[in-house]
């Protein structure tokens, strides 16, 4: 086989690789395409934490504890009880699997029930001392059904997270009090699904409660640890 031969079969099996590109662009799922194609030039890139890039802090590589607590005004309790719980508890779940130095929720209750059981974060930083980042996730809206339309499932969360460094009272501090600085605010507005509403008839509310409440952990685990695109779809 000649150079020029090879050259020529090298040269449309090049050609033939962008137009076959061009089709698939052209056609529905155009991003996805896309996306795809990214992955297997450069990988599959990871976006940075909504902390990480207000802080510079990773949290995946902090060895000290993080403390993570959530909350809900009555409005919200009335509708959904176990809803800050169940929020608390999944989200937990997910920086667990990214490896992130998570302070056992029992310890947390411990220290609280030692002192009355009241949310009091003064009490947590003296109880726990290897506690370095406090995070509160305050619940003030919740949905699970279309306004106007409750034969209709859209469920719609949205409140504010709180982030506290704490301070002072280690080995390696200043050996003072201990003390807690807020360094980050986000506020979030999650709505499930996307597109349509889901019709009551297709399934129970739990079911679609279960759905929304892991959508929710989803997105909100974006504001502390960075996923890649595989993650978010």
């Amino acid at each position: 086989m000649s150079r020029l031969f090879q050259y020529s079969a090298s040269v449309r099996a090049v050609w033939g690789g962008v137009l076959l590109g061009v089709v698939l662009l052209s056609s529905s799922g155009c991003i996805r395409v896309m996306a795809i194609a990214g992955k297997m030039f450069i990988g599959d890139p990871k976006a940075e934490s909504k902390f990480g890039g207000t802080t510079g802090v990773d949290l995946e590589k902090q060895k000290d504890g993080i403390i993570l607590h959530c909350s809900a005004p009555l409005s919200v309790l009335d509708k959904s009880e176990d809803l800050p719980s169940d929020v608390e508890s999944e989200l937990i779940r997910r920086m667990k699997l990214k490896h992130m130095p998570i302070i056992d929720q029992n310890r947390v209750v411990d220290a609280l029930d030692s002192h009355g059981g009241r949310y009091d974060t003064q009490v947590l930083m003296n109880e726990l001392p290897d506690a370095k980042y406090l995070f509160e996730i305050k619940i003030e809206r919740y949905e699970l059904r279309e306004p106007n339309t409750p034969s209709m499932y859209h469920g719609r969360c949205a409140g504010t997270i709180l982030g506290y460094e704490i301070e002072g009272g280690g080995k390696e501090s200043d050996g003072g009090p201990r003390r807690m600085a807020q360094v980050f605010e986000q506020q979030f507005d999650i709505d499930y699904p996307d597109g349509h509403p889901i019709p009551a008839e297709q399934m129970s509310e739990s079911s679609f409660r279960k759905k929304f409440v892991n959508e929710l952990t989803k997105r909100l685990g974006t504001m502390f640890y960075d996923v890649t695109s595989k993650e978010l779809f």
